[in-house]
């Protein structure tokens, strides 16, 4: 995929400071576990968002955590500087750009389903999943800070819902907030299968057709974020999306779902919603 030239000249909110700590500490060669359980511990504040985070239901966690040192022997240093990436996300973001709670909480519901079905399904690391519905559009947020009319244009092409949200803003913006999701991501180190599913979860059929689930880990994260994004829509409005419609058979054909396995999952997706609110 092209790189838009506008995108890159996007001022991206800095990687937080916990972040740059962690990795710096998890590409040395010898990784010291002690040093960063202290390290996330000096963080109050996320340390307990990611004890909550761990504890919750769509987890999957069959005891109760109750330590930063506990959290890292369960899930690995890896997965904790994941969950902690999407944690501190919301925080960054709020502090450089607009507020948009209701962004948010649709993202939360996301990364909670995400997490979820990546258990449930039996394909990929839930921490991961969890901050890929986190960070899927984050380039929202970006796109509204840049430019003032932006979030009529989104309401406009929520209520056609006939084309590519990214097309129409590459009309108007010459960028889309799915490109500068990707910068964003590439940023902040996000694993580089993450940050190809959010360049391209607007225009996700490629990857869906491409290859079985089974072997291309892109492949499944699609699945379950469009599997997430299906779940939070109906949740929301009582109602699929238009772009379920036109992906729904091939992403089941791909996850080797049925109609009626995919109906039971949307029931366990709404129940996992209503036990966060």
């Amino acid at each position: 995929m092209p790189t838009n030239v506008s995108a890159k000249k996007f001022k991206l909110p800095p990687q937080p400071e916990l972040l740059s700590l962690l990795q710096g500490e998890i590409q040395c060669d010898h990784i010291d576990i002690a040093k960063i359980t202290k390290i996330i511990s000096g963080d109050v504040a996320a340390s307990a968002q990611v004890l909550k985070t761990i504890n919750s239901a769509f987890f999957g966690i069959k005891v109760d955590v109750t330590s930063v040192q506990h959290a890292i022997s369960l899930m690995g240093v890896d997965a904790i500087v994941d969950l902690i990436m999407g944690l501190e996300l919301e925080k960054s973001l709020n502090d450089e750009l607009v507020a948009l709670p209701r962004f948010w909480d649709s993202a939360k519901n996301t990364a909670s389903l995400c997490a979820f079905l990546a258990n449930k399904l039996e394909l990929y690391d839930a921490s991961q999943a969890y901050t890929l519905g986190l960070f899927h559009d984050v380039g929202i947020p970006l796109m509204a800070s840049k430019f003032p009319d932006y979030l009529e244009t989104l309401k406009a092409v929520n209520e056609d819902g006939s084309g590519l949200t990214t097309d129409l803003e590459d009309k108007r913006y010459n960028t889309n907030h799915a490109d500068m999701g990707y910068f964003l991501s590439r940023e902040w180190g996000l694993p580089n299968n993450v940050r190809q599913v959010i360049r391209q979860h607007h225009d996700c059929m490629p990857i869906l057709k491409k290859s079985s689930a089974n072997t291309d880990d892109v492949t499944k994260l699609m699945a379950i974020l469009k599997l997430a994004e299906w779940g939070s829509e109906v949740h929301r409005s009582g109602e699929a999306a238009h772009e379920w419609r036109k992906i729904s058979s091939t992403l089941l054909e791909t996850l080797y779902l049925s109609e009626d396995d995919s109906l039971d999952l949307l029931e366990d997706m709404k129940d996992v919603l209503i036990s966060l609110q």
